[in-house]
């Protein structure tokens, strides 16, 4: 069998010397051996510019490819890798050549013992070689999704990255818009592997183990959500995508439960608590499991959002199943603010006297505030009236003793 162009242009770059490559590929067996047990030698000496020039005669005198193992050709690669690091490091010449000649390994590799792990490895390679060969590595890492929830974490990571720097980045403005949607789906998707890897990896019995997948798979989550955060910033979106999410959640409750706290913790990242999407996910979580917090939180959306209506009847919820006397200080003040937002200072007045804690000082203000407002509507005489604003200066008094701004 004749070499063909390609595999001659190859094997000069891997020679890097002269050699005759017109040569027939015939099986040698006595010279393969003899060949690949001195490539063999050389490179576990250290020796890897022998180890190159013999593990060459052996590719040539064993036939090629295709009578070749897996080992050889990672024991080829790890020779020039060796060079690469340690022989050729000054030499930009070589440097570039070794590079191509490892990625030509690779492909070799490929041949005889194909495997998702390697065509990830190769994809991690020329990403890392800065490969203009957009394509290949495109197709290289589709085997994320074929291995889905068995995909390595570095590279569940990798795959996101390489479409927002490679695809994204340089994209037109209207490509971007379209890519935006792709890569907000596309998180959703590899948040899902990174997830179902964590879920296997509770049946590891080997516990160091155990905790480094973990933490592997913590990492590439956090980094999805980084490069999210980064490119979206289109909150009619956002709102779109989530509300896309919103319509998919499980039916069973305790899934039901993991996804709506996962959605709302995203949500929060984004900043979009003023959104009708979030308000949505709060309330299907409190339909689930009602409490204390979470209607603190439905009552500081609809108060920033100026509901004060129904900010006043969550918080009053979120007292009604609160058994801290922290946490009800908390709610009584941001029912207090919601009352005097809603001009029902008896009603602010009288929550803000019940907060104690870190908001006292605030609470305070409330009170004198209130009083104000009413101060002209109580009393007989004209007196009976001003002395409201005694009282009310005196909680503003009261409140700059705590350390607020008050007059």
């Amino acid at each position: 069998m004749k070499l063909n162009a390609f595999m001659i242009a190859i094997l000069v770059v891997l020679n890097s010397f002269s050699q005759d490559f017109s040569a027939s590929f015939i099986m040698n067996e006595e010279d393969c051996n003899k060949y690949k047990s001195l490539y063999y030698t050389y490179l576990i000496r250290g020796a890897y510019e022998d180890a190159r020039h013999f593990w060459l005669k052996a590719y040539d005198a064993c036939g090629g490819t295709e009578n070749l193992d897996n080992g050889f050709f990672v024991n080829g690669r790890i020779c020039y890798e060796s060079l690469r690091d340690s022989v050729y490091m000054n030499d930009s010449i070589k440097l570039k050549q070794v590079s191509d000649s490892i990625a030509w390994f690779y492909e070799q590799n490929l041949i005889v013992a194909p495997s998702p792990q390697l065509k990830l490895q190769y994809a991690g390679y020329l990403i890392e070689t800065k490969s203009t060969n957009v394509s290949k590595i495109d197709q290289l890492l589709l085997t994320v999704d074929s291995l889905n929830v068995k995909a390595p974490a570095r590279y569940v990571g990798l795959s996101y990255q390489y479409l927002i720097l490679n695809h994204y980045k340089g994209a037109s403005k209207d490509k971007k818009k379209l890519l935006e949607k792709e890569i907000f789906e596309r998180y959703f998707i590899l948040i899902e592997y990174a997830e179902g890897a964590i879920a296997l990896n509770e049946s590891e019995l080997d516990e160091s183990v155990k905790k480094a997948k973990l933490l592997e798979y913590d990492w590439a989550k956090g980094f999805l959500s980084k490069y999210l955060l980064a490119v979206v910033k289109d909150a009619e979106l956002v709102e779109q995508q989530m509300q896309k999410q919103f319509n998919q959640l499980p039916k069973d409750p305790v899934l039901r439960m993991e996804k709506i706290a996962k959605h709302s913790a995203l949500l929060e990242k984004f900043k979009v608590q003023d959104q009708s999407i979030y308000g949505k996910y709060i309330y299907a979580s409190l339909a689930l499991l009602p409490s204390s917090a979470g209607f603190l939180g439905i009552g500081n959306m609809e108060l920033s959002n100026e509901n004060t209506d129904k900010a006043i009847a969550a918080f009053l919820k979120a007292i009604e199943l609160s058994n801290s006397s922290d946490e009800q200080d908390v709610i009584n003040f941001q029912l207090a603010l919601a009352y005097y937002k809603a001009k029902s200072y008896r009603k602010a007045f009288y929550a803000a006297k019940k907060v104690n804690g870190s908001n006292k000082g605030k609470a305070l203000i409330i009170c004198g505030n209130s009083v104000a407002s009413t101060a002209n509507k109580c009393g007989e005489s004209t007196f009976g009236r001003n002395s409201n604003y005694w009282l009310a200066n005196d909680y503003y008094c009261k409140a700059a003793n705590l350390g607020e701004d008050a007059s």
